[in-house]
Protein backbone atom coordinates (compact mmCIF):
# COMPACT_ATOMS: atom_id res chain seq x y z
CA UNK A 1 0.00 0.00 0.00
CA UNK A 2 1.44 3.34 -1.06
CA UNK A 3 1.45 6.34 1.28
CA UNK A 4 0.70 9.84 0.07
CA UNK A 5 0.59 13.15 1.85
CA UNK A 6 -2.78 14.91 1.81
CA UNK A 7 -3.64 18.57 2.18
CA UNK A 8 -7.11 19.30 3.47
CA UNK A 9 -9.52 22.19 3.42
CA UNK A 10 -10.54 21.74 7.06
CA UNK A 11 -13.18 24.48 6.96
CA UNK A 12 -15.32 22.25 4.77
CA UNK A 13 -13.57 18.97 5.68
CA UNK A 14 -12.83 18.22 2.05
CA UNK A 15 -9.85 16.46 0.54
CA UNK A 16 -8.34 18.89 -1.96
CA UNK A 17 -5.48 16.92 -3.52
CA UNK A 18 -6.40 13.23 -3.18
CA UNK A 19 -7.57 11.16 -6.11
CA UNK A 20 -10.27 8.50 -5.85
CA UNK A 21 -8.91 5.08 -4.95
CA UNK A 22 -6.14 6.15 -2.58
CA UNK A 23 -6.26 4.08 0.58
CA UNK A 24 -3.63 5.53 2.89
CA UNK A 25 -3.59 9.15 4.02
CA UNK A 26 -1.25 10.83 6.48
CA UNK A 27 -2.53 13.67 8.65
CA UNK A 28 -1.35 15.59 11.65
CA UNK A 29 -2.85 14.64 14.99
CA UNK A 30 -4.86 17.88 15.10
CA UNK A 31 -6.36 17.22 11.66
CA UNK A 32 -7.37 13.66 12.37
CA UNK A 33 -10.67 14.12 14.23
CA UNK A 34 -11.96 16.72 11.76
CA UNK A 35 -11.14 14.69 8.66
CA UNK A 36 -11.75 11.05 9.54
CA UNK A 37 -15.34 11.59 10.61
CA UNK A 38 -16.13 13.22 7.24
CA UNK A 39 -14.55 10.57 5.01
CA UNK A 40 -17.08 9.05 2.62
CA UNK A 41 -16.72 5.36 1.84
CA UNK A 42 -15.87 2.48 4.11
CA UNK A 43 -16.89 3.59 7.60
CA UNK A 44 -14.38 1.23 9.24
CA UNK A 45 -10.93 2.70 9.62
CA UNK A 46 -7.94 2.12 11.91
CA UNK A 47 -6.07 4.96 13.60
CA UNK A 48 -2.36 4.76 14.35
CA UNK A 49 0.22 7.32 15.44
CA UNK A 50 3.89 7.38 14.52
CA UNK A 51 6.43 10.20 14.80
CA UNK A 52 3.85 12.80 15.72
CA UNK A 53 1.52 11.93 12.85
CA UNK A 54 -1.69 9.93 12.72
CA UNK A 55 -2.98 7.86 9.84
CA UNK A 56 -6.40 6.55 8.85
CA UNK A 57 -5.77 3.19 7.19
CA UNK A 58 -7.85 1.03 4.87
CA UNK A 59 -10.25 3.75 3.80
CA UNK A 60 -11.80 3.94 0.34
CA UNK A 61 -12.12 7.65 -0.55
CA UNK A 62 -14.65 9.35 -2.76
CA UNK A 63 -13.39 12.85 -3.41
CA UNK A 64 -16.16 15.46 -3.26
CA UNK A 65 -15.80 18.99 -4.64
CA UNK A 66 -15.56 21.98 -2.33
CA UNK A 67 -18.79 23.92 -2.84
CA UNK A 68 -20.18 27.22 -1.63
CA UNK A 69 -22.28 27.18 1.53
CA UNK A 70 -25.92 26.56 0.48
CA UNK A 71 -27.21 27.54 3.93
CA UNK A 72 -27.82 31.26 3.28
CA UNK A 73 -29.91 30.46 0.20
CA UNK A 74 -32.03 27.90 1.99
CA UNK A 75 -32.61 30.15 4.98
CA UNK A 76 -33.44 33.16 2.80
CA UNK A 77 -35.95 31.19 0.74
CA UNK A 78 -37.61 29.90 3.88
CA UNK A 79 -37.61 33.35 5.51
CA UNK A 80 -39.16 35.26 2.62
CA UNK A 81 -41.98 32.80 2.01
CA UNK A 82 -42.73 32.43 5.72
CA UNK A 83 -42.83 36.20 6.12
CA UNK A 84 -45.31 36.77 3.30
CA UNK A 85 -47.67 33.97 4.38
CA UNK A 86 -47.48 35.05 8.03
CA UNK A 87 -48.55 38.58 7.07
CA UNK A 88 -51.87 37.10 5.95
CA UNK A 89 -52.14 34.65 8.87
CA UNK A 90 -51.67 37.53 11.31
CA UNK A 91 -54.53 39.44 9.69
CA UNK A 92 -52.37 42.36 8.61
CA UNK A 93 -53.82 41.97 5.10
CA UNK A 94 -57.19 40.27 4.78
CA UNK A 95 -57.99 40.73 1.09
CA UNK A 96 -58.24 37.17 -0.36
CA UNK A 97 -57.33 38.43 -3.81
CA UNK A 98 -53.91 39.56 -2.57
CA UNK A 99 -53.10 36.28 -0.82
CA UNK A 100 -52.28 34.66 -4.14
CA UNK A 101 -48.91 36.42 -4.05
CA UNK A 102 -47.73 33.66 -1.68
CA UNK A 103 -48.08 30.89 -4.26
CA UNK A 104 -45.38 31.80 -6.81
CA UNK A 105 -43.03 32.62 -3.95
CA UNK A 106 -43.80 29.24 -2.36
CA UNK A 107 -43.10 27.49 -5.65
CA UNK A 108 -39.88 29.15 -6.75
CA UNK A 109 -38.13 30.55 -3.69
CA UNK A 110 -39.45 28.66 -0.69
CA UNK A 111 -39.85 25.43 -2.67
CA UNK A 112 -37.41 24.97 -5.54
CA UNK A 113 -34.58 27.27 -4.43
CA UNK A 114 -34.67 25.96 -0.86
CA UNK A 115 -34.82 22.38 -2.13
CA UNK A 116 -31.72 22.96 -4.27
CA UNK A 117 -29.93 24.23 -1.17
CA UNK A 118 -30.93 21.04 0.60
CA UNK A 119 -29.50 18.87 -2.17
CA UNK A 120 -26.16 20.62 -1.95
CA UNK A 121 -26.14 20.21 1.83
CA UNK A 122 -25.76 16.47 1.16
CA UNK A 123 -22.41 17.22 -0.45
CA UNK A 124 -21.13 19.22 2.52
CA UNK A 125 -21.99 16.65 4.11
CA UNK A 126 -24.59 18.13 6.46
CA UNK A 127 -27.47 15.81 7.31
CA UNK A 128 -29.33 18.41 9.38
CA UNK A 129 -29.19 21.07 6.68
CA UNK A 130 -30.13 18.62 3.93
CA UNK A 131 -33.13 17.29 5.84
CA UNK A 132 -34.31 20.74 6.91
CA UNK A 133 -34.04 22.48 3.55
CA UNK A 134 -35.40 19.61 1.46
CA UNK A 135 -38.28 19.03 3.88
CA UNK A 136 -39.34 22.66 4.14
CA UNK A 137 -38.80 23.09 0.42
CA UNK A 138 -41.23 20.20 -0.03
CA UNK A 139 -43.54 21.87 2.49
CA UNK A 140 -43.82 24.99 0.36
CA UNK A 141 -44.26 23.00 -2.84
CA UNK A 142 -47.00 20.92 -1.20
CA UNK A 143 -48.61 24.08 0.19
CA UNK A 144 -48.77 25.59 -3.28
CA UNK A 145 -50.29 22.40 -4.67
CA UNK A 146 -52.70 22.11 -1.73
CA UNK A 147 -54.05 25.63 -2.20
CA UNK A 148 -54.43 25.30 -5.96
CA UNK A 149 -55.75 21.74 -6.24
CA UNK A 150 -57.28 20.63 -2.93
CA UNK A 151 -58.73 23.71 -1.25
CA UNK A 152 -61.17 24.51 -4.09
CA UNK A 153 -62.70 21.04 -3.76
CA UNK A 154 -63.19 21.07 0.02
CA UNK A 155 -63.53 24.71 1.10
CA UNK A 156 -67.33 24.58 0.85
CA UNK A 157 -67.51 21.55 3.15
CA UNK A 158 -67.29 21.23 6.92
CA UNK A 159 -64.08 19.18 6.73
CA UNK A 160 -61.80 21.77 5.17
CA UNK A 161 -60.44 23.03 8.50
CA UNK A 162 -59.80 19.46 9.65
CA UNK A 163 -57.78 18.69 6.53
CA UNK A 164 -55.65 21.77 7.11
CA UNK A 165 -55.23 20.78 10.77
CA UNK A 166 -53.96 17.29 9.90
CA UNK A 167 -51.57 18.79 7.36
CA UNK A 168 -50.17 21.28 9.90
CA UNK A 169 -49.99 18.68 12.68
CA UNK A 170 -47.61 16.55 10.60
CA UNK A 171 -45.27 19.52 10.18
CA UNK A 172 -45.53 20.36 13.88
CA UNK A 173 -44.26 16.87 14.77
CA UNK A 174 -41.40 17.05 12.28
CA UNK A 175 -40.33 20.52 13.42
CA UNK A 176 -40.46 19.47 17.08
CA UNK A 177 -37.84 16.73 16.74
CA UNK A 178 -35.72 18.88 14.45
CA UNK A 179 -35.68 21.41 17.30
CA UNK A 180 -33.98 18.83 19.52
CA UNK A 181 -31.23 18.38 16.92
CA UNK A 182 -30.99 22.15 16.40
CA UNK A 183 -29.68 22.56 19.96
CA UNK A 184 -26.37 21.12 18.76
CA UNK A 185 -26.12 23.46 15.76
CA UNK A 186 -26.15 27.13 16.83
CA UNK A 187 -28.27 29.05 19.29
CA UNK A 188 -29.81 31.09 16.47
CA UNK A 189 -30.88 27.96 14.62
CA UNK A 190 -32.29 26.52 17.84
CA UNK A 191 -34.30 29.72 18.42
CA UNK A 192 -35.54 29.48 14.83
CA UNK A 193 -36.78 25.90 15.19
CA UNK A 194 -38.25 26.42 18.64
CA UNK A 195 -40.23 29.42 17.41
CA UNK A 196 -41.28 27.53 14.29
CA UNK A 197 -42.53 24.59 16.38
CA UNK A 198 -44.73 26.90 18.44
CA UNK A 199 -45.92 28.61 15.26
CA UNK A 200 -46.98 25.33 13.68
CA UNK A 201 -48.67 24.30 16.94
CA UNK A 202 -50.70 27.51 17.09
CA UNK A 203 -51.70 27.20 13.43
CA UNK A 204 -52.68 23.56 14.02
CA UNK A 205 -54.89 24.51 16.97
CA UNK A 206 -56.43 27.32 14.96
CA UNK A 207 -57.18 24.98 12.08
CA UNK A 208 -58.71 22.17 14.17
CA UNK A 209 -60.84 24.57 16.22
CA UNK A 210 -61.61 26.84 13.26
CA UNK A 211 -60.60 29.74 15.50
CA UNK A 212 -58.90 32.88 14.18
CA UNK A 213 -57.17 33.78 17.44
CA UNK A 214 -54.56 30.97 17.50
CA UNK A 215 -54.07 31.41 13.76
CA UNK A 216 -53.37 35.12 14.12
CA UNK A 217 -51.03 34.44 17.04
CA UNK A 218 -49.23 31.92 14.84
CA UNK A 219 -49.05 34.53 12.10
CA UNK A 220 -47.33 37.08 14.33
CA UNK A 221 -44.93 34.45 15.62
CA UNK A 222 -44.33 33.35 12.03
CA UNK A 223 -43.16 36.88 11.23
CA UNK A 224 -40.66 36.56 14.07
CA UNK A 225 -39.57 33.18 12.67
CA UNK A 226 -38.92 34.78 9.29
CA UNK A 227 -36.82 37.53 10.89
CA UNK A 228 -34.72 34.94 12.76
CA UNK A 229 -34.23 32.96 9.54
CA UNK A 230 -33.17 36.12 7.68
CA UNK A 231 -30.72 36.89 10.48
CA UNK A 232 -29.23 33.37 10.25
CA UNK A 233 -28.93 33.73 6.47
CA UNK A 234 -27.29 37.15 6.80
CA UNK A 235 -24.91 35.85 9.46
CA UNK A 236 -23.76 32.98 7.26
CA UNK A 237 -23.14 35.06 4.14
CA UNK A 238 -21.81 38.24 5.83
CA UNK A 239 -19.54 36.43 8.30
CA UNK A 240 -18.23 34.24 5.50
CA UNK A 241 -17.64 37.16 3.15
CA UNK A 242 -15.94 39.32 5.75
CA UNK A 243 -14.08 36.33 7.19
CA UNK A 244 -14.94 37.38 10.73
CA UNK A 245 -17.97 37.46 13.01
CA UNK A 246 -20.22 40.40 12.17
CA UNK A 247 -23.48 38.74 13.22
CA UNK A 248 -22.99 36.28 16.10
CA UNK A 249 -24.99 33.05 15.92
CA UNK A 250 -24.17 31.48 19.28
CA UNK A 251 -21.72 28.75 18.34
CA UNK A 252 -22.11 25.57 20.37
CA UNK A 253 -19.01 24.99 22.47
CA UNK A 254 -17.27 21.65 22.08
CA UNK A 255 -17.02 19.38 25.10
CA UNK A 256 -13.88 17.38 25.70
CA UNK A 257 -15.43 14.14 24.46
CA UNK A 258 -17.17 15.60 21.42
CA UNK A 259 -16.12 16.46 17.89
CA UNK A 260 -16.30 20.13 16.95
CA UNK A 261 -19.73 21.43 16.03
CA UNK A 262 -19.77 23.44 12.79
CA UNK A 263 -20.30 27.13 13.44
CA UNK A 264 -22.05 27.92 10.19
CA UNK A 265 -25.80 28.27 10.04
CA UNK A 266 -27.73 26.10 9.57
CA UNK A 267 -25.26 23.38 10.61
CA UNK A 268 -28.25 23.92 10.12
CA UNK A 269 -31.51 26.33 9.24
Amino acid sequence: MSTSEARYDLVNSRASTLSAGQQHITLTVEELSDVCRNIVGNSKFRVSQQSGESTCLHVRLIVLPVIADPGPLGLAGFAATTFVLSIFNAGVIIDPAVQGVVLPLALWYGGIAQGIAGIFEFFKPNTFGALAFLSYGAFWLSYQSFVLNIVPTIEATNIAFRAVGIYLLAWTIFTAYMTIAAWKVTRVIFALFLSLTITFLLLTIGAFTNNKIPTEMGGWLGIAVAIIAWYASAAAVVNGTWDRVIFPVGVVQKKNNEDPIPAKAPKTA
